[in-house]
């Protein structure tokens, strides 16, 4: 268990240092009004907060976006500094993936509001952290439908010090580490209702157990497979069925 702890203690500092050092980061802000409609990639829907002008130009890895409407991103192509979804009290926002996006700083699913992320195909590379339901008056959730997601430095978080969920029903979310409540005072739940997975590169296995067996994480098994933490869905009765007959035919043909 030491082992685990400092494991998280690692992450944690991570997520800290990662807050400051891209604090600088980007250039503008760059605010979505669905004007034109509701697309990510069409430069007509993007305003500079510095003087509510038109942008012309869709946000690259150097802006800033606070999100407070439900854009959608069917293609390949979109980009963010540090991207908070809700980002201001009793605000909410939402944001549909259905090609690529990739940020250059963390990717916060409620910041201070109620926020909403729904993954169903394509590819999502966070280069920080992923919290769902980061301040304290924040809720996140999050529905992993299909895809992959990759957190692959600063870890992926269920509540920072608000409160997330994330539904695992398809696709992958690859992790450098998953954790709960990674600001002391954050909470939250995920759980699987189809065959998506999580994989973290830390050896977690008992502490994601534990998360189990106390109701964290629902419909769930965790594995250690090739040096990662595997979680998945308990396969179904009928699926341990069939598994059980295959074995049962290899054995007869092996005598």
């Amino acid at each position: 268990m030491k082992n685990v702890e400092k494991e998280r203690n690692v992450w944690l500092l991570l997520v800290v240092l990662g807050v400051f050092a891209l604090s600088g980061v980007a250039s503008a802000d760059l605010y979505f009004a669905p004007v034109v409609d509701d697309q990510w990639l069409n430069a007509g829907n993007w305003y500079d907060t510095s003087d509510w002008s038109l942008a012309g130009r869709v946000p690259t890895l150097t802006d800033n976006v606070p999100l407070e409407n439900e854009p959608v991103i069917s293609g390949p192509g979109a980009e963010a500094a540090l991207l908070w979804i809700a980002p201001w009290g009793a605000d909410t926002g939402s944001l549909t993936v259905e090609g690529s996006l990739h940020t250059s700083g963390y990717l916060w699913v409620g910041s201070q509001g109620a926020g909403e992320l729904t993954m169903n195909s394509g590819v999502i590379d966070v280069d920080d952290h992923l919290i769902l339901g980061a301040n304290s008056s924040a809720t996140g959730q999050m529905y992993m439908n299909g895809g992959v997601v990759n957190t692959l430095v600063g870890g992926f978080f269920i509540g920072g010090d608000g409160t997330g969920h994330l539904e695992v029903a398809g696709g992958t979310i690859n992790t450098s580490y998953i954790g709960f409540g990674c600001w002391g005072s954050g909470s939250g739940t995920i759980n699987f209702s189809g065959d998506g997975e999580i994989i973290s590169d830390a050896n977690q296995v008992d502490e994601v157990q534990g998360w189990i067996d106390n109701g964290w994480i629902t419909n769930a098994q965790v594995n250690f497979v090739g040096g990662k933490t595997v979680i998945s869905q308990i396969p179904e009765p009928a699926t341990l069925t069939l598994l059980g007959l295959g074995a049962v035919a290899m054995l007869r043909r092996k005598r």
